[in-house]
C-alpha cells in the first residue's frame, strides 16, 4: 500500500543490472520481490567483486526456494564457482506444523523471514561448473538452539561433513524440487512459460486470482450498514481528492509528476494502493451505490459483506469472470498460489472469494461467462441479459480423455469436476507432489482404475457439498454450559428464549479452554456467558489454509477495531439471528468430522501409466 509514502527508493542502474540478469532469467510474471534490498544487495556487490572475490550475507531466506527466484538463483550458478548457503529456517510466515518445523527466528522479534548465511565465491580462470554446497540446520529448533550450532561451527571450514552438494534441475529448483512425473498430468490452469514451450492442454478454460482490495478494513465488514456509511466516506474523501488533482494539474505548467508528493496520506480516511492512484491519475470518480455490496467468502467458513466496485479492488477480475451478477450461480475451486507460505489447501465455495481465502488463492470456476454480442434492436435491460452467457468451464477434450480412459462414454463434466476436488484432499496426492504443489499449480494425473475415479468423484461431490453448504449443516451436539442460567442444554434444545437473548449470545473473542500454553481444544470460552464443551479433538483434524476450520471460526468471528482508521468489525451484526456465530460453531465441527472420515475412506493413489 502507498499510505505509508515509502515506496522503495529507485536505484536506475542498479536496477538495469538486475532487469539484464536476474529478471530477465526468471520465469515469474510478477518480478517485484527481484528487486527488493536484500536482492539488490546481492547484485551490487556480485557487479563489483571483478573476476575473484567473495560475497558473503546473512539476508533473508526467501530467494532459496522462491518462485519469482529462480532467474536469480540460476544467475548465482553462472556467475560464481563456489556456494555455500546454511539455511537457519524460522520463516514465521507459515502456519501450523510447518511454522513449528521452521522453529525459532534468528532475530527475534526482529524478523518473520527464513533467513540464510550465504558465501559466494569468484575463482579466477576457474573452468569446472559451479559447486553448490548446501545446509539446512535442522527441524525444530528455537533460536538459542540455533545459535548455538553457529557458535558452534565458527566458520564454513568446520562444516565439511555436513555439506551436500546441491545439482539444480531444469527449473533452476535447489531444494524441494519438483518431479518430471507431476509435469506429466493434465495442468489445471497454467500460463505461457520461457521453459515449458510445450504446454499441455488446460483443464479449465479460465481461472483467476482471488479478490485483492489492499484496503480490507474499508470493502469488508458483517455489517451492511456499517459498510454502506464507511464507503460513502471513503468515496467522497477520494472524489475529493480527484478534483483537488485536477485543478493541481490545470496550474502545472511545467507538467511535473505532481503525485509523488500530492497525495493526502490520512490512514484514518482512505488507503491507498497503485491501482487506486491511477484510477485518480485518470480522473476516475466514483459513485456510491448500495448494489455494490455483495456477499463473498473472506477466509475458509468466513462469509462477510464486500463493497464491489472496479476502483476500490485490485484485482476484481474473479468477478466478471465467475460471479459477473449478483445472482450468478457458479461454484469455484480455490487451490493456494504458487509460492504460497502455507501447506497446500483446496476448498470449494459458491460465492465471490478473497485472495487469501486460501494463501494466495487461484480460483477454478465450474462455468466461465462469457460476453456476447448485442442486437441493436434490444432494449438496454435486454442487452444486459444477454450481455454474459454460461459456458463449461472444463475443456471437452479433458472430459473426452477421461471417457476414453475409463471407457464410460456416459461420464460428464460434473463427476470430472468433483474427481478433481476428490483427489486435492488426497493425503497421498499432498504429500508425494508437495514440493511440486509449492512451486506451480495443481496438475490432474488420471487414477488407474474406474471404481477409484468413482470413489474420487463421489467423496469431492460429498466435500463439496459440506464445505459449500457449511451454514445448511446439522449441528454437532456439543454440551453448552450457559452460566447466567446455571441450566446445561444443547443449542436448539434451550427453553424458552429470553429477551436478552441477543446479549447473552455476543461474541468479542473466543478461546480454548485451560491454560494459554496448554490450551484444552475440547473446550471453547464462547464469552463470559456460555462455555462449549466436548468438541472431540478429531475435528481439528480437518486443516484448510493452515489451521482447523473450528480455528478460523474462532479467529474470524471476534470484534475487531482497525488500528489507522478506526473502523469496527463487528460479526455479531452479520446475521439477524443472535445464535448464528455460536450455531455455526457446531456446523463447523460436523463439517469437519465428516470431512475427516470421508478424506480417510479415498482411496490410495494409484496413478494410471
Amino acid at each position: 500500500i502507498a499510505n505509508d509514502n515509502n515506496a522503495n527508493l529507485p536505484y536506475p542502474r542498479l536496477d538495469e543490472s538486475i532487469a539484464r540478469s536476474y529478471a530477465e532469467h526468471s520465469t515469474a510474471t510478477l518480478k517485484n520481490s527481484l528487486y527488493d534490498s536484500y536482492i539488490r544487495a546481492f547484485r551490487w556487490a556480485s557487479d563489483r567483486i571483478g573476476d575473484e572475490g567473495i560475497v558473503a550475507y546473512v539476508s533473508n531466506g526467501g530467494w532459496l526456494d522462491g518462485n519469482a527466484m529462480d532467474g536469480f538463483r540460476l544467475c548465482l550458478v553462472e556467475e560464481f564457482d563456489h556456494i555455500y548457503c546454511f539455511n537457519l529456517r524460522g520463516n514465521q510466515r507459515t502456519a501450523g506444523e510447518l511454522s513449528r518445523r521452521e522453529g525459532g527466528k534468528i532475530f527475534g522479534s526482529g524478523s518473520r523471514a527464513g533467513i540464510t548465511i550465504t558465501f559466494l565465491v569468484k575463482k579466477k580462470n576457474a573452468e569446472d561448473k559451479c559447486q553448490i554446497r548446501y545446509h539446512d540446520i535442522g527441524d525444530y529448533l528455537d533460536r538459542k538452539q540455533k545459535l548455538d550450532i553457529i557458535r558452534d561451527f565458527g566458520g564454513i571450514g568446520n562444516m565439511e561433513n555436513l555439506w551436500r552438494t546441491i545439482s539444480p534441475n531444469k527449473h533452476d529448483d535447489w531444494i524441494n524440487q519438483r518431479s518430471e512425473e507431476f509435469l506429466n498430468y493434465i495442468p489445471m490452469g497454467e500460463k505461457d512459460s520461457k521453459r515449458n514451450k510445450e504446454i499441455k492442454p488446460r483443464m479449465f478454460a479460465i481461472y483467476s486470482n482471488g479478490l485483492k482490495s489492499n484496503r480490507d478494513p474499508w470493502v469488508y465488514n458483517f455489517s451492511k450498514s456499517d459498510l454502506a456509511e464507511c464507503m460513502e466516506k471513503t468515496i467522497e474523501f477520494y472524489n475529493n481528492e480527484v478534483k483537488r488533482y485536477k485543478k493541481a494539474c490545470e496550474k502545472n505548467d511545467q507538467n511535473e509528476p505532481i503525485l509523488d508528493n500530492f497525495l493526502n496520506n490520512d490512514a484514518s480516511k482512505i488507503s491507498w494502493s497503485s491501482t487506486l492512484i491511477a484510477h485518480l491519475a485518470k480522473g476516475s470518480e466514483a459513485v456510491h451505490d448500495n448494489i455494490n455490496i455483495r456477499e463473498s467468502v473472506y477466509r475458509p467458513f468466513n462469509k462477510i459483506n464486500l463493497y464491489s466496485s472496479n476502483i476500490f479492488l485490485d484485482r476484481p477480475a474473479i468477478i466478471k469472470r465467475c460471479f459477473p451478477k449478483l445472482d450468478t450461480q457458479n461454484l469455484v475451486i480455490c487451490v493456494s498460489g504458487t509460492g504460497a507460505s502455507k501447506d497446500f489447501s483446496a476448498l470449494m465455495v459458491d460465492t465471490l472469494p478473497d485472495l487469501e481465502v486460501v494463501s494466495k488463492s487461484q480460483c477454478f470456476p465450474r462455468y466461465r461467462y462469457l460476453t456476447t454480442e448485442a442486437q441493436g434492436n434490444q432494449s438496454a435491460l435486454e442487452m444486459e441479459e444477454t450481455k454474459k452467457t454460461r459456458d463449461d468451464n472444463i475443456s471437452q477434450e479433458t472430459v473426452a480423455r477421461f471417457r476414453e480412459q475409463y471407457q464410460d462414454s456416459a461420464l460428464d463434466t460434473d463427476a470430472v469436476f468433483y474427481y478433481v476436488y476428490g483427489l486435492l484432499h488426497s493425503p497421498d496426492y499432498k504429500s508425494r507432489f508437495s514440493s511440486d504443489l509449492k512451486k506451480m499449480l495443481p496438475r490432474i494425473p488420471l487414477v488407474a482404475s474406474p471404481d477409484d475415479f468413482q470413489a474420487f468423484s463421489e467423496a469431492g461431490k460429498a466435500l463439496a457439498e459440506l464445505h459449500v453448504g457449511y451454514e445448511d449443516a446439522e449441528g454437532w451436539p456439543l454440551t453448552i454450559h450457559i452460566d447466567e442460567n446455571k441450566k446445561e442444554a444443547q443449542t436448539g434444545q434451550t427453553e424458552n428464549d429470553s429477551p436478552d437473548d441477543e446479549a447473552l449470545y455476543q461474541v468479542k473473542k473466543m478461546a480454548f479452554g485451560g491454560a494459554a500454553r496448554s490450551p484444552d481444544k475440547t473446550t471453547i470460552r464462547y464469552n463470559k456467558h456460555v462455555t462449549v464443551e466436548k468438541i472431540p479433538l478429531e475435528a481439528y483434524g480437518y486443516i484448510v489454509n493452515g489451521k482447523s476450520a473450528i480455528e478460523w471460526v474462532m479467529e474470524r468471528y471476534q470484534v475487531t477495531q482497525h488500528k489507522d482508521s478506526k473502523i469496527v468489525n463487528d460479526p455479531n451484526k452479520w446475521s439477524d439471528n443472535p445464535r448464528y456465530i455460536l450455531e455455526l460453531l457446531q456446523k463447523v465441527v460436523t463439517v469437519s468430522m465428516k470431512t475427516v472420515e470421508i478424506v480417510s475412506d479415498l482411496p490410495d493413489l494409484d496413478i494410471s501409466e
